[in-house]
């Protein structure tokens, strides 16, 4: 049982009954003294509590890295957000640095460009660390206009996360001291991509194509694909960890975009934004490659069923009634894709 800590009132309680108790003090000081002791106690207390707290794993706070240490597990730090730009380049230039900016007020950077006339793809990352660097789907534009340069295009930014939390870094650190290192078991290539800066899930198909191989793959934060930066550092690192006589095999996780339509009454455009983007949260918070494994036995089935779906909008403040118009059938992804909301 974890130790619970008095309450302030009843140890002041407890200490005034004893002194009441005791004839030979009978001075009007004595609630005085109780509340003194009293408090002593509970700050005591507080210290006995939180010394029990950080002695085990699983209530630590400020002993929590220092325990992940113990066993290898290290908490991730920020990554920064990447991805690039196609570019109309009128004329050669040499630029220091092009800087972008999002609809969200996000910014991004390019430095050192020799730039060529006519259309130039450019690396392009975030200013910034942490997972809001992370654009999906949506254009930026330059900072500053430049009269030899405009913006043709943009792929999608990823590979930004914030600092690990202390709830996820407990979650892999007892996952790591309930499933010690087995030489290739199912739990060991979850655990090593797991490690790995920019990995928030691991998935596995074990004799993916016959005895002695794996499959893996896994999704970043928010259970998103990883780009092929990060594809490459997982392929390396399985590489040095799984055993010898296995082979590994790594499958890029397939997106499936549902074009989802919905009718809302009432339809004003607050109230179209949040069911959108309680939409979003539903189905990233569900998203996993559908017939592989994580940690039981049994294949991950990430169908959304439309019942589930109807719920999560009849939650959204404001909202009356709604008709989900499209899909008509709850929405069965093949095996290996990842479900993403289309509105």
């Amino acid at each position: 049982m974890s130790y619970k800590r008095e309450k302030l009132i009843d140890i002041h309680n407890r200490i005034n009954e004893a002194i009441e108790a005791n004839q030979k003090i009978k001075f009007s000081f004595r609630n005085v003294l109780a509340a003194t002791l009293a408090g002593i106690s509970h700050l005591l207390h507080s210290q006995i509590e939180n010394i029990s707290k950080n002695s085990i794993p699983t209530t630590a706070k400020e002993t929590l890295d220092e325990w992940a240490k113990v066993f290898g597990v290290a908490r991730k730090k920020k990554t920064r957000s990447r991805g690039s730009v196609t570019l109309n380049v009128s004329k050669d230039l040499k630029i220091e640095k092009l800087e972008f900016i999002s609809d969200e007020q996000q910014f991004y950077i390019a430095k050192n460009l020799n730039l060529k006339t006519g259309v130039v793809s450019i690396p392009v990352e975030a200013k910034e660390l942490g997972e809001a660097g992370n654009l999906i789907n949506k254009k930026i534009k330059l900072l500053n206009t430049h009269k030899h340069i405009e913006i043709s295009d943009n792929t999608d930014f990823t590979g930004g996360s914030d600092q690990e939390t202390d709830d996820y870094l407990r979650e892999r650190l007892l996952q790591y001291m309930k499933s010690h290192p087995q030489s290739g078991s199912l739990s060991d290539y979850i655990n090593w991509m797991k490690k790995i800066k920019g990995v928030q899930e691991g998935f596995v198909v074990p004799t993916i194509n016959g005895p002695g191989t794996v499959g893996v793959c896994a999704l970043t934060e928010k259970n998103h694909i990883p780009n092929k930066k990060l594809e490459d550092k997982i392929k390396e690192k399985l590489q040095v960890l799984s055993p010898a006589t296995a082979e590994v095999i790594y499958i890029q996780p397939t997106k499936k975009e549902v074009e989802l339509k919905i009718s809302l009454s009432p339809n004003s455009a607050k109230i179209r934004r949040d069911v959108n983007n309680a939409i979003l949260k539903f189905f990233e918070k569900n998203r996993a490659p559908h017939g592989w494994f994580k940690e039981s036995s049994a294949p991950i089935d990430s169908s959304i069923k439309l019942s589930k779906l109807s719920e999560v909008i009849s939650l959204v403040e404001g909202e009356d009634s709604h008709k989900i118009i499209s899909p008509t059938t709850d929405i069965v992804p093949k095996k290996g894709e990842v479900l993403y909301a289309k509105l």
